[in-house]
């Protein structure tokens, strides 16, 4: 069955921040969309406003029984009664990567994978091709300020799309066109090890069309194995890239930087976000856009009105007496990146970190790498795991990291404990990391903070 034909579908775990997306492309042509989900969120709340119905308890004796089809996210356990009832009729059931492939694989495919950075890039290809009047259908990997969405209505023939390596799933995307960020050890509980991380790596970049083009990250082109019938073009901060910035210099709120391309040079472009990462980003955003005919006033134009994304150096309070940043980062490299990126905005502030840790089996691979990059940071106090979709595993927990860090200016956080602990650290810029539910703390630390420092 080709996507265009579905009339109902029904998701389990909409609230999924890829899963949302689908169910907003489905309900956007008209499709009838309703799903379920463990948990209301803002964004499943956004959703039923929207008119997609949800319902947030697994029952079977509800669920629609005459849906064209079925999407699923990995995340739900196998054992998951709905999941069952739909897979033992004759209804479609397919994963979100599945569906997703045979929607963008339909037109021209703009992918954008990575360990890290791969939401904010591909946010930012999607709004510098609507600048440029490509009109591209973006399914992103986060909230994008510009639109207040991980959805993006466009072209039913040119997709911006973000390619997750989790669960394999961006082996179902067939790119035109594709952006690499990095390819670091990372979704070990799926590739066993960095063998096999370089490995997926190497089977999402075969494929990519014929006479399509990969845009690679100079440190992680080594990890790929090469093709004639492709154009590989690499980028970074360093001249040794096709692609790289020189006079690079922080502004108010951002970056201004030369972009040396192989055939011109694009003079004073503005980025308005911190993290030089951040400029590596728009470098990527750049090379594919020009290799695809995007003039440079549009990739100008593009770059300088990019807001971001929600939870990626997302700044909550920006006030001389506070600063308060929220970030998704819940890899070591990540979270090192960011914090990097902080000190180069306020080099002289006293930085305080809150750190919770994403999956067991991660905190488990990485402790010693977690504990080593909050160590740059002033004061850390460290939360719960949060589980997302896995079990405990013994012996393991928040204090592998606690116990492991040099930094003496450390606390093991309640959930409950978060926002007063906080408060009470001597610190000017205070930062939130992670991929679980301390986004929960956000809106909360931000009310107490306001009123501690009687800010308008």
């Amino acid at each position: 069955m080709k996507m265009s034909e579905v009339k109902s579908v029904y998701f389990i775990g909409i609230g999924g921040i890829g899963m949302s997306a689908l169910a907003r492309y489905f309900n956007e042509h008209g499709v009838t969309v309703s799903g379920y989900d463990k948990t209301k969120t803002p964004l499943t709340s956004t959703l039923e406003q929207e008119g997609i119905t949800i319902y947030y308890n697994e029952d079977v004796s509800r669920i629609p029984k005459d849906v064209d089809l079925v999407v699923y996210t990995p995340a739900i356990p196998s054992t998951h009664s709905e999941l069952n009832y739909y897979q033992q009729s004759e209804t479609l059931v397919l994963k979100r990567a599945q569906v997703l492939g045979k929607i963008v694989n339909e037109g021209d495919c703009y992918g954008v994978a990575g360990s890290h950075g791969k939401s904010t890039t591909s946010a930012m290809l999607a709004h510098v091709f609507q600048v440029a009047g490509k009109n591209c259908t973006g399914f992103l990997g986060a909230i994008a300020s510009n639109y207040n969405s991980n959805y993006i209505s466009g072209s039913p023939s040119c997709f911006v799309v973000e390619s997750d390596e989790y669960d394999r799933s961006f082996l179902n995307i067939l790119p035109t066109s594709t952006i690499i960020t990095s390819i670091d050890s990372d979704h070990l509980d799926i590739y066993g090890d960095m063998d096999g991380v370089r490995i997926g790596f190497n089977e999402y970049a075969n494929n990519v069309r014929e006479n399509g083009s990969i845009i690679i990250h100079e440190d992680a082109v080594t990890e790929l194995e090469s093709r004639s019938d492709i154009q590989l073009l690499t980028y970074s901060l360093n001249s040794t890239a096709d692609f790289y910035a020189n006079d690079l210099q922080q502004i108010e709120g951002g970056f201004q930087f030369n972009a040396i391309c192989p055939t011109k040079t694009m003079n004073n472009i503005v980025l308005p976000m911190g993290g030089q990462y951040n400029v590596e980003n728009a470098l990527a955003v750049i090379a594919i856009s020009t290799v695809n005919g995007v003039d440079e006033e549009a990739i100008r134009k593009g770059l300088a009105s990019f807001k971001g994304l929600k939870r990626r150096f997302e700044k909550v309070i920006s006030e001389p007496q506070i600063t308060f940043i929220d970030d998704y980062a819940h890899h070591p490299n990540e979270i090192r990146a960011f914090i990097k990126g902080v000190r180069e905005l306020y080099p002289n502030k006293r930085i305080g970190a809150i750190f919770q840790p994403h999956l067991y089996s991660r905190t488990q691979d990485y402790a010693e790498h977690f504990a080593q990059s909050l160590d740059i940071v002033d004061e850390v106090l460290i939360m719960n795991i949060y589980p997302a979709r896995e079990e405990p595993i013994e012996g393991v927990s928040s204090s592998l990291i606690y116990d492991a860090m040099e930094n003496g200016n450390k606390q093991l956080v309640a959930d409950n404990d978060v926002v007063q602990k906080a408060l009470d650290l001597p610190i000017d810029v205070l930062v939130t990391i992670g991929a679980g539910d301390i986004s929960k703390q956000v809106p909360q630390l931000k009310e107490a903070l306001t009123k501690k420092f009687a800010l308008a």
